[in-house]
């Protein structure tokens, strides 16, 4: 079972090099870490569960345009720029 950090507010991973973690001890020392490295940031504005529980229940949706047929559709607000369907870079491949 792995675990992610997100901001409660915006649904945002902390850090995008480091999605997930192997256990939530190891998930609240990086969330600790961040937060003595960045004094504006505060540990409570941000929550640690499990991958599956996160992406189930917790993840927000954007509503985004496609790029080439112009239809909305729903997309995780943690996709990745370019495997959206709303970028240049997801069509010039």
């Amino acid at each position: 079972m792995r675990y992610v950090i997100y901001h409660r507010a915006t649904t945002y991973y902390l850090d995008y090099k480091n999605k997930s973690y192997a256990s939530e001890s190891v998930a609240k020392a990086a969330l600790t870490r961040a937060a003595k490295a960045n004094p504006d940031l505060e540990k409570y504005m941000f929550g640690i569960a499990t991958t599956g529980d996160f992406r189930n229940d917790i993840e927000k949706m954007v509503a985004k345009q496609n790029m080439m047929s112009k239809k909305w559709y729903l997309e995780r607000v943690n996709t990745p720029h370019y495997c959206s369907p709303s970028s240049e870079s997801y069509w010039s491949m």
